[in-house]
C-alpha cells in the first residue's frame, strides 16, 4: 500500500525514519526525478498514517522555495573580511 509520496529525498528519509521508529516495515521507492514513495503493508496502514500525520503536524513542510543569492553575494561576503584584513596591515 502506498502511504505517502515526497517531493525530495530528504523528506522521504524523514518519513522513513518515523516509520522505523514506530517499528513499521516499509520500502522507499523513487517514482521519478523528483518524487519518492513510501510503501507499507496493508495491516500497518492505520499506524503508519497516524505516525506520519503526527510528524507532519510537528514538522510542517517549508512552503517557501530556496532563496537564490545574487551571483556576487558570496564574493562580496568573502571580499569584505579580506579587505578589512588588508587595511589593518597598511
Amino acid at each position: 500500500m502506498l502511504v505517502r509520496t515526497a517531493r525530495d529525498f530528504r523528506r522521504a528519509m524523514d518519513l522513513s525514519l518515523v516509520l522505523d521508529q514506530e517499528g513499521i516495515a516499509h520500502q522507499v521507492h523513487r517514482v521519478d526525478e523528483t518524487h519518492w514513495a513510501l510503501q507499507i503493508d496493508d495491516e500497518d496502514a492505520v499506524r503508519a498514517e497516524a505516525a506520519i500525520a503526527a510528524f507532519e503536524r510537528e514538522n510542517p513542510r517549508d512552503v517557501r522555495g530556496p532563496q537564490e543569492l545574487h551571483p556576487t553575494t558570496g564574493s562580496v561576503a568573502a571580499g569584505v573580511p579580506v579587505a578589512a584584513w588588508l587595511a589593518a596591515f597598511r
